[in-house]
């Protein structure tokens, strides 16, 4: 294993951490079981891990370009079933970086998309995790 590849899979493995605790984090508050004096601190982290999250993903990509080992092309890495290393977990992770890139930054675009539907697709996050941690859990 290159350092490339070790790099890579540590900052996968440092995102799926961060979106796990910034789920975590949004459930409490979202259910309410954050005390109202905590509330500002609480959002201002929960959007901080949120961001990190979504940049540590970026630069799990990046840094699977640098791989020569695994063989990764731009086009295996934006579509699905296309890379022919564990073809499965691969597609899943592929899967998982879509949903949570086009879900996570909603909070940004809440008022204008409209709280429920906001809510309903913040939901759909949870979806992203499952797909990255079955990503990791198969070796992707």
């Amino acid at each position: 294993m290159n350092t490339w590849t070790a790099a890579s899979r540590s900052l996968g493995l440092a995102a799926v951490i961060l979106v796990a605790v910034t789920l975590a984090v949004g459930l409490l508050f979202g259910r309410h079981l954050i005390a109202a004096h905590r509330r500002a601190a609480i959002r201002a982290m929960h959007m901080t891990i949120s961001v990190s999250a979504l940049v540590v993903i970026a630069l799990h990509i990046f840094t699977l370009l640098g791989a020569s080992s695994l063989g990764v092309r731009l086009d295996r890495l934006l579509i699905p079933w296309l890379w022919p290393y564990r073809r499965t977990a691969t597609a899943l992770g592929v899967l998982s970086i879509y949903v949570l890139i086009l879900l996570g930054p909603t909070y940004y675009a809440r008022r204008a998309v409209g709280m429920q539907r906001w809510r309903v697709a913040h939901r759909f996050i949870t979806a992203g995790l499952a797909l990255a941690i079955l990503h990791v859990v198969g070796g992707g």
